[in-house]
């Protein structure tokens, strides 16, 4: 996350920061979606017969063949990443939590999931840096001005941090008793860690990222979340690189942040939610630290779950059939359900990179851009899909000038789950 809080087209339950280790709201569970039921009714046999056994039929389907351009992707507005990137880690002195930050940030640095992270978007190994011990006490709550305040009086020729360096990112570390504001938002109840940029004494810029201690198991992740995004969009203020999508899949963006890190925490963390499960990412073999996955633009465009690396679950999702198109003032139109007289219907394709044996669950959830379930009603007509079926979704009784759908497909033996969000406007 950058520190930027959308504010614009953003739903609430979901606008804090994707590394927060606390949900600001909870996703809707998925079983109290509004879908279409299709009723089984099974005739049981009269007593003077045997049953009747129904040949089994095949219920699989292969794999589809889906254009590239049905998925969505993350664009550069020009600005530089970071090629040779270096981290340097800050701690108050006594920490409690070094000894093992020190022990991942020397494992990240030189770990497979770092360049199957960033490698795609031209970004090189990580160089790890000595970290520095901060002599100030950390005080009960700290502003981002007063951070960059700190950061800016300690960089410099013989200051504690050295010589500014682009190239390095410089990330703080403040304790569980440590609050960190951030433009009306507090750690760990909004945002779990952010990054930005600073203007040094001789006029260059640095990057820098601040993560709060909200919990041992959320923390690796922040740090990871965060690292990655300085190193795909370095300069978001002034010189912003990966961290917006096209605009077609604003939706994408506007729900969960548009930097690489922010996505795939929206799409790991609603996937997760429609297992029973609060836990996002993975465990790479050579970290032994649980991280998150990042957008990949080359797992995306080919039709497979965009959150990368090392994922290996069907990407069994429902692709809505938008032909609408608004400008949000964002470079370009982006598609959107149309409602009118507060009803509306569209098409979804099922697209799914490998071949099912079993149909998969699907369902939609309203949303309104306050962050309730948006007044409307939502229908499916169906709720079982395979690989190339078309499901027809049909919104009525709207009360909304704008809201959102989550579409949700899940695998019956509930090895994964998959969303797309999509933006309805009333016209």
């Amino acid at each position: 996350m950058r520190s930027v809080l959308f504010s614009v087209a953003t739903f609430s339950w979901l606008l804090a920061c994707g590394s927060s280790s606390s949900e600001p709201q909870a996703v809707p569970a998925v079983p109290g979606a509004q879908v279409s039921a299709e009723p089984v009714v099974e005739t049981p046999p009269a007593s003077n017969q045997k049953p009747v056994e129904k040949p089994v039929e095949p219920t699989g389907a292969p794999a589809t063949v889906t254009p590239a351009s049905a998925f969505p992707t993350v664009v550069s507005s020009g600005g530089n990443v970071v090629a040779a990137p270096k981290v340097m880690p800050i701690y108050f002195d006594g920490y409690a939590l070094r000894a093992e930050l020190d022990r991942f940030h020397q494992s990240y640095a030189t770990s497979t999931h770092w360049l199957g992270a960033v490698g795609e978007y031209g970004v090189g190994a990580m160089t790890l840096r000595p970290s520095v011990t901060r002599t100030d006490a950390a005080t009960s709550s700290v502003t981002d001005d007063q951070i960059k305040g700190w950061l800016q009086a300690n960089l410099g020729e013989g200051k504690l941090l050295g010589v500014p360096d682009a190239d390095t990112a410089y990330v703080l570390y403040y304790p569980a008793r440590s609050t960190i504001s951030l433009q009306g938002s507090e750690s760990c109840s909004s945002f779990g860690g952010y990054h930005s940029e600073l203007a040094t004494s001789d006029g260059n810029k640095v990057g820098y990222a601040v993560i709060p201690t909200c919990d041992q198991d959320s923390l690796y992740t922040a740090s990871d979340h965060e690292m990655v995004e300085w190193a795909t969009d370095r300069f978001p203020y002034t010189a912003q690189a990966y961290a917006n999508l096209t605009p077609e899949f604003a939706a994408f963006g506007l729900i969960g942040g548009a930097e690489i890190s922010d996505i795939c925490t929206f799409l790991e963390r609603t996937q997760a939610q429609a297992l029973g499960s609060r836990e996002i990412g993975y465990i790479p073999e050579d970290l032994g630290f649980r991280v998150q996955r990042h957008f990949s633009n080359k797992a995306s465009q080919a039709g497979h779950f965009p959150c990368a690396p090392n994922y290996d679950q069907t990407f069994l999702v429902g692709v809505p059939q938008l032909s609408a198109s608004t400008s949000l003032g964002r470079g370009g139109k982006t598609s959107y359900m149309s409602i009118r007289g507060g009803a509306g219907e569209i098409k979804i394709k099922i697209h799914s990179d490998k071949a099912v044996a079993q149909p998969w669950r699907i369902f939609a959830q309203g949303l309104s851009f306050g962050g309730a379930t948006a007044r409307m009603k939502i229908s499916l007509d169906k709720t079982r899909v395979l690989p190339g079926d078309e499901v027809t979704l049909t919104v009525s009784n709207s009360k909304e000038t704008q809201a959102g759908i989550l579409l949700v497909t899940s695998a019956p033996d509930g090895s994964a789950a998959h969303s797309w969000p999509i933006l309805a406007f009333a016209q």
